[in-house]
């Protein structure tokens, strides 16, 4: 018995992702865990919405939709995984590990992300929780209700909130936002309470580079990412900082921006002591 129900978003047409994730799932001995859910194609119906989303855009709150609306069995938690994520090399164990946690220690929890946009601002957050688990090997939960700011690529849905986030999302589209943008409006009215682990048990692809929603990346997305793809549990640190070396050659910083960018690398530094 599989101890959540898994489903991954993926238009017919992106054969290639469709398999990378499957290997991927494979690989970490969980993808009879998960089944295809053919994403509905925002191209054939923009003509039907009076909305001012973009085409992939529309597809993938439609395809959301779908998902919740068609699950008439709810006992299991659920989760959502769009074709551009990477999963954990132990995530039949850790994936688990992180919805039992979440039920003891959260109480009632509506979703649980396992990854998602991290604003540079934030890093001090994250880095706290990242030596938490290098010390302890425990993930941490962050609360999103104040710094949620997009991402929907991998996340989980309480078994007892499918309901509750179908009539939430229902024709919201019509708002003429995102999805990720508008859950972010309901987790600050407090509508939904959401938590992203930490360590990061999900990643992105290099594949999300060339998004179906947004197009291709620019250098400035394409830094923020390999940012992001950092705080992954399975993260190689050292080739993103390569990756990061080639995109942002050549960019300049003020020297006021180069002094502020020193002393904080030193005060991350195994040299810095506090005062």
């Amino acid at each position: 018995m599989t101890p959540y129900r898994g489903v991954f978003i993926n238009l017919p047409e992106h054969e290639r992702r469709r398999k990378a994730l499957l290997a991927n799932l494979s690989a970490a001995g969980i993808d009879s865990w998960y089944t295809h859910v053919p994403a509905i194609d925002g191209r054939t119906e923009v003509p039907n919405f009076e909305t001012k989303l973009s085409p992939g855009a529309l597809g993938l709150w439609l395809t959301h939709e779908k998902i919740v609306e068609s699950l008439g069995d709810r006992t299991k938690h659920l989760h959502i995984l769009e074709d551009d994520a990477v999963v954990a090399r132990h995530s039949r164990s850790v994936l688990p590990t992180a919805l039992r946690n979440a039920d003891e220690q959260l109480g009632d929890w509506d979703l649980i992300f396992t990854e998602t946009f991290v604003p540079f601002e934030l890093f001090e957050t994250y880095r706290k929780m990242m030596r938490n688990y290098d010390a302890r090997r425990r993930f941490s939960y962050l609360d999103l209700a104040p710094c949620y700011a997009s991402g929907m690529t991998s996340f989980f849905l309480n078994r007892k909130s499918i309901g509750k986030y179908a009539a939430l999302i229902k024709g919201k589209w019509s708002a003429g936002v995102p999805i990720d943008l508008y859950v972010r409006r309901l987790l600050r009215a407090g509508d939904l309470r959401a938590f992203v682990t930490v360590p990061f048990l999900t990643s992105i692809s290099p594949e999300n580079n060339q998004s179906s929603i947004r197009g291709a990346l620019d250098t400035s997305r394409q830094v923020c990412d390999v940012f992001r793809r950092g705080f992954f549990v399975d993260a190689d640190v050292n080739a993103l900082c390569d990756e990061m070396r080639r995109l942002t050659e050549g960019a300049g910083v003020s020297p006021l921006t180069q002094l502020y960018l020193s002393g904080y690398a030193f005060s991350c530094s195994d040299r810095y002591v506090d005062f």
